[in-house]
């Protein structure tokens, strides 16, 4: 079961809506000289152990045996926290 991040993050948004099943997810690097501190339950450590940058949203979902649509939510808010980040297809597999 999921907790609620309603406290944490905020509601789905855009950030959602752009975010397809098979998009692939990695922590986003810490910013310079910026200490912070996160505070995660359970269920959202389950899922951002699992991302690593090879696996996409679908393949999480699937490994938690959650809704995509669940996962999208906690994924919308770790964006819009910036803990983690969406990689670029193009970009980074020319990196």
């Amino acid at each position: 079961m999921m907790c609620s991040t309603s406290s944490r993050f905020p509601p789905p948004s855009s950030t959602t809506d752009r975010c397809d099943a098979d998009v692939t997810l990695r922590r986003a690097e810490p910013r310079d000289g910026v200490e912070s501190f996160i505070d995660l339950c359970p269920a959202e450590w389950e899922i951002v152990t699992l991302i690593d940058g090879m696996h996409s949203l679908r393949d999480i979902a699937a490994e938690l045996a959650l809704s995509e649509f669940e996962v999208a939510k906690t994924v919308s808010g770790m964006l819009s926290t910036e803990l983690i980040e969406i990689m670029q297809a193009n970009v980074d597999a020319a990196a």
